[in-house]
């Protein structure tokens, strides 16, 4: 995994630290917007908005997923090697909404 190098550490590197405590590690994708304080706060605030809204967490997790499939099948075609493929060989596709 690459190590992406942090420009301004000063508002950033306690924002890292709130980002890691929160959920665990912090993803690549968050270190390069640490360059810019104002968009990593901007993004938690983003990502902290939404967890808070009407859907519940097992909805957001397969529309977040569904949104991934995508993103993969765009940048990968029919590819069977892409690097974004996550599920294993034989994984049955998850519903977004069950019938319930």
């Amino acid at each position: 995994m690459s190590v992406l190098p942090q420009i301004n550490p000063g508002e950033a590197a306690t924002l890292l630290a709130e980002l890691k405590k929160s959920i665990g590690s912090v993803p690549n994708m968050a270190k390069a917007m640490a360059n810019s304080p104002a968009l990593l706060k901007g993004w938690m605030s983003l990502s902290g908005a939404l967890a808070g809204g009407v859907l519940p967490g097992p909805v957001r997790e397969r529309l977040a997923l569904a949104t991934l499939e995508r993103a993969r099948a765009r940048q990968c075609g029919p590819q069977a090697t892409c690097p974004l493929a996550t599920a294993a060989p034989g994984d049955e596709p998850t519903p977004l909404l069950s019938a319930s």
